[in-house]
């Protein structure tokens, strides 16, 4: 057995593959049986070798299981056993030896270390929100971060300056990944303040050890002043697809600037808006600017099925009037829902050739754009076909 596989990630598409073969030709067929744990899956459960392939390299595909425990990082484990007529390949009697480390504490044994991907803690997206003080509310929604083994209060208290339409939240076992809504709405005080925030603080009760003992959750409230000039964004989050519809956030003055105020965004190449700039002029200060933004669609698998990746837009003020002139306006998140998977497409998946010298063909071409060179070795029964070229490379281009 041999092949090391690098720690892979609980509930990503990461896959490895170790090798097998035997080092000696039997008398008699071989079969490796291929038991893998609750961990791992194992795309094969056995091999067979004959005294006309023994030498021929088996390959075998592992991947994560993704389940919802709390694990911490642990491993999972690949073992395998043989049997066969041929006594000295039949288990117990059969030898195995691992040619470069396979993580295994013995050597019929591959090894695989697993990050996992649940915690003892809270989810919470997004996990800052814009409110504005006589303004309407805000939203985010909480989920545990894995699947406890008793039910978590989550109970939320805040600085004063904003409030929540709840208290305290209650997860089970059955509903730790449903999103429970919060809404917060930011206190009219009478207080000059200027754009401050809040912070909201969630802390955990229950009789499972890993919530009771964890950190406290935090999310930030960006408050926008009403007795003071300000320039408020909102929402705080959007939510787009590759390829799908656009979404829309506004941008307001919450006093009258005795001069035009321009707002200048900054954004990365994964969206797009329709416009970079807005101005308010002074005889309509308190007409909303709604900016409508599209995710790029582009060709680069940039996220796992299951997740997104982010982008962000920034805000930069000015004006002649001093009250306005670089204030601070906060920035909008933004999380991408990606349309594009890496995997090697082949085709056809069957060939016909002959021992009197047809050769077929088949292509490979990949289906997203990769980031940097992708070579992709070519293994097969070199007792029975050729095969040119043995490697082939794509980059980018």
């Amino acid at each position: 057995v041999t092949g090391e596989a690098p720690p892979l990630l609980e509930g990503s598409i990461q896959q490895r593959f170790y090798n097998v073969q035997l080092n000696s030709e039997p008398r008699a067929d071989v079969t490796v049986t291929i038991n893998a744990d609750a961990q791992v899956d194992a795309d094969k459960t056995e091999l067979i070798f004959t005294p006309d392939n023994w030498a021929v390299r088996r390959a075998v595909q592992v991947t994560i299981v993704d389940d919802d425990d709390i694990e911490g990082d642990h491993v999972g484990q690949v073992i395998h056993t043989t049997a066969s007529s041929d006594a000295d390949y039949d288990d117990p009697g059969a030898l195995f030896q691992a040619f470069g480390p396979t993580g295994g504490p013995q050597p019929n044994i591959v090894q695989i270390e697993i990050v996992d991907d649940e915690f003892a803690g809270l989810i919470a997206t997004p996990n800052r929100v814009n409110v504005l003080e006589g303004g309407g509310e805000s939203l985010y929604r909480v989920t545990l971060g894995g699947k406890p083994t008793a039910n978590v209060i989550i109970q939320i208290t805040n600085e004063g300056q904003v409030t929540t339409d709840v208290s305290q939240l209650t997860f089970t076992p059955l509903n730790w990944s449903i999103p429970q809504p919060v809404y917060v709405t930011a206190v009219d005080d009478n207080a000059a303040e200027g754009p401050h925030f809040s912070e909201i603080v969630h802390t955990f009760v229950s009789v499972d050890a890993n919530f009771q003992n964890a950190d406290p959750a935090i999310v930030v409230a960006d408050i926008a002043d009403n007795d003071k000039p300000s320039v408020f964004v909102s929402p705080s989050l959007l939510s787009l697809a590759e390829g799908g519809s656009p979404e829309t956030y506004t941008i307001e003055l919450t006093t009258e600037p005795t001069a035009p105020v321009a707002v200048t965004l900054t954004l990365d190449d994964q969206v797009i808006v329709d416009r970079e700039s807005v101005t308010f002029q002074p005889s309509k200060w308190d007409d909303p600017q709604v900016i409508v933004v599209t995710a790029v669609d582009d060709d680069v698998d940039e996220s796992a099925p299951s997740e997104t990746h982010s982008s962000f837009i920034s805000h930069s003020v000015k004006s002649n009037d001093d009250e306005y002139n670089a204030k601070r306006a906060n920035q909008i998140s933004i999380n991408i829902t990606d349309n594009d998977t890496a995997r090697v497409l082949v085709a056809p998946a069957n060939l016909q050739t002959s021992e009197d010298g047809d050769t077929d063909s088949y292509v490979l071409l990949l289906n997203s754009s990769p980031t940097k060179l992708v070579r992709i070795r070519l293994m097969f029964d070199e007792t029975q076909v050729e095969v040119t070229p043995s490697t082939v490379a794509f980059d980018r281009n």
